[in-house]
């Protein structure tokens, strides 16, 4: 087969193109095409037609809206193995409970989960406080004895409480010159783990490609060409298994998705806390209103600091919606610079700068019937490759993690044709899942 001929050349040439020791450089080139390398969610996936464009188009950075990046000190407690990634995420301590029995008519006594108790000590002072949309009566009270077995308290002041109200820790009291004796028993760290998922595809060159003398410009854009095939349906696959994979281990793992996330902190926080539906709001003024008062609640989650802002993924048909309740909601609310601009709204309401609204052409395909959106804090999310140890040329251990595609060439069957593998181990990371109001879905909106 003909290698590099003056300013011409041969598929062949490119791909097996070697350093003086004898090093396959192919890995090298493909990176030299940031295109081809890059994996994430970026606006190939996500942008919709239409509106205006920055002045002299898009960077190559500025379509990267999910990337590999560094998210602060999360970064050194994440154990990183071959098949797995573990961090764990301390929140704040729980300070209330849940109340699982109603009493008729003022009560001493009230009943939380047997798990809440911890919470709670003779000598704190207590509040009740209604459910949502409860009609239950503040009311403020002393423990006087802790029940471990039943899960009683008993406060010295009787209370009216019904099913679903919340018992919370308001102070203790601690007796001058005496000992404190509330023990504060280990930290509340939630454990969080996702899994590694390969994505990739298979290029074939036949003699044909492999031997017809290009110029040399024609030659590595034929086979970019190739290769990018393959890589653009592999990014297309991820962007459906960042909502979709079921975060479940074995041969053929699947990393954590957006929707296994929701699952996930739906039986934590509650589903009515995760999955917002808007099918009972019938005006535009009870959607708008709906709509703020959940960002304002996803903005007080304690994961934003400075300029950081909650970002929605959202589909064609929310971003319509939308756009029909902008002139409500800036009639009942103070908002500031309204504007669509590139597939991105952009609002400010009184409790946060702005939110961006992202319309991801994967979630119209994967619902194209109903509106659905995700809330979520996008300086949190982030991806992992495996890391990899290698021994170099003076023979010492070399650590590395790749953030794009590696290729491979298959072992040759024939004379006929060559094959190659671009293939990439990655795992989403949603930092700050296990604090409330962080990760939201919202539905028939």
């Amino acid at each position: 087969m003909s290698d590099w001929v003056g300013s011409t050349g041969t598929v062949d040439g490119v791909l097996n193109n070697v350093t003086s020791k004898g090093v396959q450089t192919i890995n090298a080139w493909i990176r030299d095409f940031p295109a081809l390398m890059y994996v994430g969610m970026n606006l190939q996936n996500m942008f919709r037609d239409g509106g205006k464009m920055k002045s002299g188009g898009l960077t190559f950075a500025d379509q990267q809206a999910l990337k590999f990046k560094n998210i602060g000190s999360l970064e050194a407690d994440m154990s990183v193995t071959k098949n797995e990634v573990t961090w764990y995420e301390v929140g704040a301590f729980a300070d209330s409970a849940l109340i699982t029995e109603a009493n008729g008519a003022p009560d001493v006594t009230v009943k939380i989960a047997l798990a809440d108790l911890d919470i709670f000590n003779v000598g704190d002072v207590v509040t009740v406080r209604a459910k949502a949309g409860g009609a239950t009566p503040n009311a403020q009270a002393e423990i006087t004895a802790i029940d471990t077995v039943t899960g009683q308290v008993t406060l010295d002041t009787a209370v009216v409480t019904a099913i679903g109200d919340s018992l919370m820790f308001a102070y203790n009291l601690i007796t001058h010159k005496a000992e404190i004796d509330r023990t504060v028993s280990g930290i509340n760290q939630t454990p969080v783990k996702t899994y590694f998922q390969k994505f990739g595809g298979s290029v074939e060159f036949d003699t044909q490609d492999l031997n017809v003398v290009r110029l040399l410009t024609d030659a590595n854009e034929y086979v970019k060409s190739k290769f990018a095939v393959a890589i653009n349906l592999a990014n297309n696959t991820f962007a459906r298994a960042f909502y979709l994979s079921r975060n479940t281990s074995g041969t053929r793992s699947e990393t954590q998705g957006l929707d296994a996330l929701i699952a996930a902190k739906a039986v934590r926080d509650g589903s009515a806390n995760v999955i917002i539906d808007f099918s009972g709001a019938l005006t535009a003024k009870d959607k708008a209103k709906m709509l703020v008062e959940t960002l304002n609640k996803a903005s007080s989650a304690p994961v934003y600091v400075g300029g950081e802002v909650p970002t929605v993924f959202c589909n064609l048909k929310f971003i319509d919606s939308l756009s029909e309740i902008l002139f409500d909601m800036g009639n009942f609310y103070t908002l500031k610079d309204k504007e669509i601009e590139f597939g991105l709204a952009q609002y400010s309401s009184p409790y946060f700068k702005n939110v961006q609204f992202i319309v991801d052409t994967t979630l119209n395909k994967l619902e194209a019937n109903k509106s659905i959106a995700y809330v979520f804090p996008k300086h949190l999310v982030t991806f992992k490759t495996p890391e990899n140890q290698s021994v170099n040329e003076n023979g010492a251990l070399v650590k590395s993690s790749m953030g794009g595609y590696s290729v491979l060439k298959m072992p040759q069957t024939s004379v006929d044709f060559v094959k190659y593998t671009a293939q990439m181990t990655m795992a989403n990371i949603f930092a700050g899942q296990s604090f409330k109001d962080t990760y939201k879905r919202l539905e028939n909106f």
